[in-house]
């Protein structure tokens, strides 16, 4: 089931508007109407090359909330990542981390700290054994599943969440400029490095 909690404060009133949950048709409307003048259009990727890029993104993020398990949605995640990062040509993740570490860190530690954490997300080895304990390493080329690398189903809830907020702040940024040329905005985005000493 779907829902919602409506409140209007001018009638004092509430009430629940409640169906049935379908992720991507669309069964039956309730007949609540939404005017043009509720919605907020600079919340919605524009018609530039960054907001088609934005809209694609969009469309990534929507499968990937839908996927039925934690690690389709862990690696949904990770090539959402890579694709936010350089949509038009591959590059290692060592330098999406870099990207998107831009994005989010607040100063150089925690800087460094995310290109760490990325490290540790994707390819990092043992120092001693040189096995992989990197999880996209694991799941994607030895056949791993999160759910046995990261047994606990609060840890597996933190880790999704805090790829979402990786993922969130690149697109809010990508909407924000969504009217922008991709070439442009590289370049806007390549100012974006003041903790990146390389």
């Amino acid at each position: 089931m779907a829902g919602a909690l409506l409140y209007n404060a001018f009638r004092r009133e509430g009430g629940i508007v409640a169906g049935d949950a379908f992720n991507s048709v669309l069964t039956k409307g309730l007949g609540l109407p939404i005017d043009d003048e509720d919605l907020n259009y600079n919340d919605y990727p524009q018609d530039g090359e960054v907001g088609h890029i934005a809209q694609h993104g969009l469309d990534l993020y929507s499968t990937m909330l839908q996927a039925d398990n934690p690690t389709a949605k862990f690696t949904q995640a990770m090539g959402l990542l890579e694709f936010l990062a350089e949509p038009t040509d591959f590059i290692q993740f060592k330098e999406v981390a870099k990207i998107v570490s831009r994005y989010v860190a607040k100063d150089a530690a925690e800087y460094e700290r995310l290109k760490e954490r990325f490290f540790e997300l994707t390819g990092k080895r043992d120092p001693l054994t040189k096995a992989f304990t990197g999880y996209r390493t694991r799941i994607i080329h030895i056949g791993d599943r999160l759910e046995r690398i990261v047994p606990e189903l609060e840890k597996r809830t933190a880790l999704l969440k805090e790829l979402d907020g990786y993922i969130r702040s690149v697109l809010d940024h990508m909407i924000e400029h969504s009217t922008w040329g991709f070439e442009e905005y590289k370049d806007l985005r390549a100012q974006m490095r003041p903790f990146d000493s390389n």
